[in-house]
């Protein structure tokens, strides 16, 4: 796994970092195509009990995806097609996963992206410090 993707365990909790803060944790296509598994991965050990998802830096959750790469990428159907389905099964990953799952962001932070299509039992929890937004609770 890439430093782009971090997972941290603590107390039976897993924290995904998504580690592109100077492009505001942007995702790029590695990305997309790794999230699945690392969310399988996690849904599948027994020690995790809940997933918490969050951008490095103050900056972004997720500004959503590295227009940079549309260029190469997305550069016909066929590879915008391919594209499209790594974004769509990491957004089904983190849609279906069965534990309990956070999009947590800083206060500073302003967005939270089309990444995290809430369903619609989701609902967000306001606290001091930082803000969270139940994804899946089961």
């Amino acid at each position: 796994m890439s430093d782009e993707i971090l997972v941290e365990r603590r107390d039976r909790i897993a924290t995904v970092v998504f580690n592109r803060p100077h492009v505001r944790n942007a995702f790029n296509l590695a990305m997309w195509s790794a999230l699945p598994g690392i969310v399988d991965g996690l849904a599948r050990d027994p020690e995790v009990r809940a997933i918490v998802f969050r951008g490095a830096g103050e900056e972004a959750f997720a500004s959503g995806a590295d227009i940079s790469e549309f260029r190469e990428n997305r550069k016909d159907r066929a590879s915008a097609e391919t594209y499209n389905a790594r974004t769509a099964a990491a957004a089904h990953a983190m849609e279906t996963c069965p534990k309990p799952t956070v999009a947590m962001r800083s206060r500073r932070s302003t967005r939270i992206s089309s990444l995290t299509r809430y369903p619609p039992a989701a609902r967000s929890v306001r606290s001091t410090r930082p803000l969270f937004a139940i994804l899946r609770s089961r």
